[in-house]
C-alpha cells in the first residue's frame, strides 16, 4: 500500500482511540454510610496514581490499535523503498560464461546469483527489465522483483554463438535515466553503451580446447586421408595434453601434444584403418575449466569406389583426370556402344548425350540441346565467365576466373529443377545442375575446347561433381546452436542427440544442436554430413577479459538503502497480541484503568 495512505490510516485510528478515552463518562457520586473501608483500600494500594494509570491505559490502547492497523494496511507487500526506480539488468549468457571458477560454480551461476541477490536487495522499491546477451529470455517490459527473479531462474548460458549487448531501441520506451546494469566475464566484446554499470564475474582459469579439426586427402595419395587438429591454450603455463580420435573400423588413435602458454599447437596424423563416417576428437587436460571446446567432430569419407562410365569419342585429358582419382573405377565407352543400364554409379558424357535420360547420375560436357535437360542452346565463341555460385557443392573451392573457352554452347532454356551455376558476361548459363533423381550437371563446353583440364580447379570440380551426383554432398561445418541446411523436409540424425527435431524454413530445414555433435541430413535421396562444433578460438581463450577479476569488482545495481522483501505484517500482529496480554495483566494488577 502507498506510504501516504498508510500514514493517514494510522492517524485516523489514533484519533478514534483518543476520542473514545476522552468521551468516557465522568465518575458518578454515590452516598455511602462510611468511608473507613475505602480509606483502608486506598492505603493498601501502593501503585500508580489515578492520572498515571489513565495515561498508561491510553498508551497501551493506542499501541494495540496502531499495530493492528499497520498490519492490515501492509498485508499486500513489502516495506516500500524511499527511492523507487527502473533498472535494466543484462546478464552475459555467452559460451565463455560456462567456464568454471575455483569454487566449482560457473561464471554464469555467479552472474545469475549476483543479479538475483541485488534484485532482492532493492525489493519493491524498483522495477526490473531483465534480458541476456544471447537474446534467449526477456521480461518484455518492466516487472516487479518476483517476476524478474523468475525470469532469471530460467536463463541458461549458450554453448555457441556470439553474444552482444541488446539493442536499447528494443527496450521499453523512456529508457533514458534508468539504471543499466551488465553482469559479465568481459571476454566477448559486447559494445555496451556509456553509463552501464558492470559487475565482473571473471576469474582466471586454465583451459585447452580444440580450435580446429578437419579431414583432408594426403598430398601423396588422394585416396588416403589424414586428420588435422589445432589446440589452443588459454592458460599462462605450457601444458601437455592427451588427444584421442575415435571412429569406426579400428581402436581409438591417441596422441600427446605440448601446447605453449597463451598459444597454439597443431597435429597431423594418418587415418589408416578407419572405415569412414564420423570421427570424434577429444582432448583431456588437467585443471581444464571449460568443457565446451574439449570435443569436436569431422567426417571421414567412406572408402567407396564409384563405377563411372566415360562416354566419349576420345579425350585423353579427361580420361587421365578421372583415372587419377583412386576412388573411381573408370570404363571408357564409345558413343556408338552406349546403352543405358544400371551397372554404373555415374556417367560422364563428353560431347555426347543420349536421347533419353540415363538411369544413373550424369556429368555432361558440351552435348548440345538435350530435351531431358536443356531443350534449347545457343552457340557461343570465346565466352568469359562473369560469375559462378561458390556455395554450391559442385563449385566449392573451384575458381573459373582463369578458364579460357574457345567455343561451346549457352543454355537458352532449362527444365524444371535446374539451377544455373555459372554464367558468361551476358548472363547466359554455361554450367547448370539438375537437383532431381537422377542428378545431372551440364557444362556448355568440353575440356578439349578450353584450358579447363590444365587448371588446378579441374580435378576438384570433377571430384565435387561426382560426389554430388552420387548423392553424397560434401560435408559441411556449423557452430553449435541453430543449423540451416538447403534441403526441404529433411530428416536429421545425430551421433549424440539421436533423431533431431526439425523445422521447415523457406528453401531449407532448420535444426538445433546444443553441444558438439555430428549430424546426417537426408532429403529426397540426398545425404549430407554436418559437423557441429565449438571450435572458435575466441571461446577457448576464456582469459581474454577486459574486466578485473571478480574479487576486485565492486559495482552494484544502485547506491540506495536496501529494503527487505520479507513481509512485516505478521510481526505487527504478533506485537499487538503481546501488547494485549500485557494490558490484561496490567489491568488485573490495578496498573491500568
Amino acid at each position: 500500500m502507498n506510504s501516504g495512505v498508510t500514514l493517514l490510516a494510522l492517524a485516523v485510528v489514533a484519533a478514534i482511540v483518543v476520542g473514545l478515552y476522552l468521551l468516557r463518562p465522568p465518575p458518578q457520586r454515590v452516598a455511602v454510610g462510611s468511608t473507613l473501608l475505602w480509606r483502608r483500600v486506598l492505603a493498601a494500594q501502593k501503585g500508580l496514581s489515578q492520572r498515571w494509570r489513565w495515561w498508561l491505559s491510553l498508551l497501551l490502547a493506542l499501541a494495540i490499535a496502531l499495530a493492528l492497523a499497520a498490519a492490515l494496511t501492509g498485508r499486500d507487500g513489502v516495506a516500500p523503498a524511499a527511492d523507487p526506480r527502473d533498472v535494466v539488468v543484462v546478464v552475459d549468457s555467452g559460451p565463455t560464461m560456462n567456464a568454471m571458477r575455483s569454487d566449482g560454480r560457473t561464471r554464469f551461476e555467479h552472474a545469475r546469483g549476483w543479479a538475483i541477490d541485488e534484485i532482492r536487495r532493492l525489493g519493491a522499491g524498483a522495477r526490473f527489465f531483465v534480458t541476456d546477451t544471447m537474446r534467449t529470455v526477456s521480461t518484455g517490459t518492466f516487472v516487479d522483483a518476483a517476476q524478474a527473479q523468475a525470469v532469471l531462474e530460467t536463463l541458461k548460458p549458450a554453448r555457441g554463438g556470439a553474444p552482444r549487448f541488446p539493442d536499447l531501441a528494443m527496450l521499453p520506451a523512456s529508457t533514458a535515466g534508468r539504471d543499466l546494469v551488465l553482469v559479465s566475464d568481459g571476454v566477448a566484446p559486447l559494445d555496451a553503451p556509456e553509463g552501464v554499470r558492470t559487475h565482473s564475474v571473471f576469474e582466471p582459469a586454465g583451459n585447452v580446447g580444440i580450435t580446429a579439426f578437419s579431414v583432408r586427402p594426403r598430398a601423396t595419395d588422394a585416396a588416403r586421408y589424414e586428420g588435422f587438429v589445432e589446440l589452443g591454450n588459454a592458460g599462462g603455463t605450457a601444458v601437455t595434453v592427451a588427444l584421442r580420435v575415435a571412429g569406426a573400423g579400428r581402436d581409438a588413435l591417441t596422441r600427446n601434444a605440448s601446447v605453449p602458454a597463451r598459444g597454439f599447437a597443431s597435429l597431423s596424423f594418418p587415418l589408416d584403418g578407419f572405415t569412414g563416417g564420423a570421427l570424434q576428437a577429444t582432448v583431456s587436460t588437467p585443471g581444464d575449466m571449460l568443457d565446451l571446446d574439449d570435443t569436436a567432430f569431422a567426417f571421414l569419407p567412406f572408402n567407396r569406389v564409384l563405377d563411372v562410365a566415360l562416354v566419349t569419342p576420345g579425350n585423353p585429358d579427361l580420361e587421365r583426370a578421372l583415372k587419377l582419382d583412386t576412388r573411381l573405377r573408370v570404363r571408357v565407352v564409345a558413343p556408338a556402344q552406349y546403352a543405358s543400364r544400371t551397372g554404373f554409379d555415374a556417367y560422364v558424357f563428353d560431347r555426347f548425350a543420349p536421347p533419353k535420360p540415363p538411369l544413373a547420375p550424369a556429368l555432361v560436357f558440351h552435348a548440345g540441346a538435350v530435351e531431358w535437360l536443356a531443350p534449347a542452346t545457343a552457340p557461343v565463341r570465346a565466352p568469359e565467365f562473369a560469375g559462378w555460385v561458390t556455395d554450391h557443392p559442385v563449385l566449392e573451392n573451384v575458381s573459373l576466373s582463369d578458364v579460357v573457352v574457345e567455343k561451346g554452347v549457352a543454355f537458352r532454356t532449362v527444365g524444371p529443377g535446374v539451377q544455373t551455376l555459372a554464367t558468361d558476361a551476358s548472363g547466359q548459363p554455361l554450367v547448370v545442375a539438375r537437383d532431381r533423381t537422377p542428378r545431372v550437371v551440364a557444362v556448355g563446353f568440353a575440356p578439349s575446347e578450353s584450358n579447363f583440364a590444365s587448371q588446378a580447379s579441374f580435378p576438384v570440380f570433377l571430384a565435387n561433381a561426382l560426389q554430388w551426383l552420387s548423392a553424397e554432398v560434401p560435408p559441411q561445418s556449423a557452430s553449435v546452436g541453430a543449423v540451416r541446411v538447403p534441403f526441404e523436409n529433411a530428416k536429421v540424425e545425430a551421433v549424440r542427440a539421436g533423431r533431431v527435431e526439425t523445422r521447415a524454413v523457406p528453401g531449407g530445414t532448420l535444426f538445433s544442436l546444443p553441444a558438439p555433435d555430428f549430424a546426417t541430413v537426408e532429403a529426397e535421396g540426398v545425404r549430407m554430413r554436418v559437423a557441429v562444433n565449438t571450435t572458435d578460438p575466441d571461446i577457448t581463450d576464456i582469459n581474454a577479459s577486459a574486466l578485473p577479476p571478480a574479487a576486485a569488482a565492486s559495482a552494484t545495481l544502485a547506491e540506495a538503502p536496501a529494503s527487505s522483501d520479507t513481509p512485516w505484517w505478521p510481526l505487527l500482529i504478533g506485537a499487538a497480541a503481546l501488547l494485549m496480554v500485557l494490558e490484561w495483566l496490567a489491568y488485573h494488577r490495578r496498573l491500568t484503568v
